[in-house]
């Protein structure tokens, strides 16, 4: 769950040092958003003001959350994270990294703090998902397995017909019209052995005749129109029912952090300033 939030968008540069030449936007439990900032925000996001001022309450509550809990990133945590920063920007270590930052000044010491911020983010994040979720009974997850059959589906082979493109919005005019024009496409037979399971799921949920979803693969889009599959059958729900829960829960993910936060935001003290 590493990296999902809403305030990684923000460059996590909100101002601090005498932000105030427009006055007070907001208190979250008596702490400030000022108008500055939600300007800050703005910019980076290109929302509206009353977007990015939600976006800066949801940042308080996460970060008073984050100091309720406890949550903190070690120093190892920091430095691993500051390791795989150095390489994604070319470099083969912190410590050559850390030399080209020195040349900037406080600029090792703001990707540390940020660093740990995100590592504390996560951690919050981490937390969220790992409460028990009331939904996830067998019941429901009976009537997932059996409203989602297509994706508990197995099959020796299959024929497909892979398109791909550099754009999701290209595939997407191959489904609406059939035709589009900078796609490849290839023909495959696609053996459960030797396909990835990405693949082999899209293909299972698939019905003969249909497309599947449109994802992302390295810096191209691909999806498959699923020709035929040789022996389909559904898998009994008693040998999947350990992989519904699971679906279930990724599939909930985004319900239950949104629907914690909300809960959060309404026994906040939130003091929205009227201008």
């Amino acid at each position: 769950m590493k990296k999902i939030f809403l305030s990684l968008a923000l460059g996590l540069a909100i101002s601090t040092n005498g932000a105030y030449l427009n006055g007070v936007a907001a208190t979250v439990n008596n702490e400030p958003i000022t108008d500055y900032d939600v300007e800050l925000v703005v910019k980076r996001m290109n929302i509206t003001p009353n977007e990015a001022l939600n976006v800066l309450i949801r940042d308080k509550l996460e970060l008073s959350q984050i100091k309720e809990l406890g949550l903190s990133a070690s120093e190892s945590e920091i430095n691993e994270e500051l390791s795989q920063i150095a390489k994604q920007n070319g470099y083969s270590d912190l410590a050559s990294y850390a030399q080209v930052l020195s040349h900037k000044a406080g600029a090792l010491a703001k990707l540390r703090e940020q660093a740990k911020e995100n590592l504390s983010r996560g951690k919050l994040y981490d937390f969220i998902i790992s409460q028990p979720n009331d939904n996830i009974t067998r019941a429901n997850a009976m009537r997932f397995y059996e409203q989602n059959r297509g994706m508990f589906t197995r099959f020796s082979s299959a024929k497909v017909t892979r398109y791909m493109a550099k754009s999701g919005a290209t595939l997407g005019r191959v489904k609406a019209q059939g035709l589009a024009s900078g796609v490849t496409t290839t023909a495959m037979t696609i053996y459960p052995g030797s396909a990835d399971n990405r693949v082999l799921n899209l293909i299972a949920a698939a019905n003969v005749g249909d497309f599947t979803p449109i994802v992302r693969e390295g810096d191209s889009y691909v999806m498959y129109k699923v020709n035929s599959k040789e022996n389909p059958q559904v898998v009994a729900f008693e040998e999947v029912e350990q992989n519904v829960a699971t679906m279930m829960a990724e599939q909930e993910k985004e319900a239950l952090i949104a629907d914690y936060f909300n809960k959060l935001r309404a026994k906040a003290n939130i003091e929205i300033i009227k201008r």
